[in-house]
C-alpha cells in the first residue's frame, strides 16, 4: 500500500512539473514532443540499467542528468530546458522502482 501511495504521489509530481514546464510554450505540440521523449528516453535507459545492476544504474542516473545539464547549456532557447526536464522528469518517474528493487535485494 505504500508503494503504491508513493507511485502515486511520484506520478503526481511529475504531472504538475510537466504542466509548469509547458504550460508557457508557444509551439504545445514540439513541446510535447521534446518534454515526453525525453522523460521516455530516459525512463528507458534507466530500466535498462536497473536490470544490470542497482549501483550500475547509480551511475546512469549521474551520467544522464549530467548530460541533461549539457544539452540545455548548449541549446539556448526553450527546446534545451524541456529537454532537461523531461530527462529529470524520466527520473522522477523511476524512483519508485529503484526504492522497490533496492528495498527487495
Amino acid at each position: 500500500m505504500k508503494f503504491l501511495l508513493f507511485t502515486a504521489i511520484t506520478i503526481f509530481l511529475y504531472l504538475v512539473m510537466s504542466w509548469l514546464t509547458l504550460r508557457n510554450e508557444s509551439c504545445k505540440s514540439k513541446a510535447v514532443i521534446s518534454f515526453l521523449g525525453s522523460s521516455l528516453i530516459s525512463l528507458v535507459i534507466l530500466s535498462v540499467s536497473f536490470k544490470i545492476n542497482l549501483f550500475f544504474s547509480l551511475f546512469v542516473v549521474v551520467l544522464i542528468l549530467v548530460i541533461s545539464l549539457y544539452i540545455e547549456t548548449i541549446r539556448k532557447e526553450s527546446n534545451g530546458r524541456l529537454i532537461k526536464n523531461g530527462v529529470f522528469g524520466g527520473f522522477w518517474l523511476s524512483i519508485p522502482m529503484y526504492v522497490y528493487l533496492a528495498s527487495h535485494t
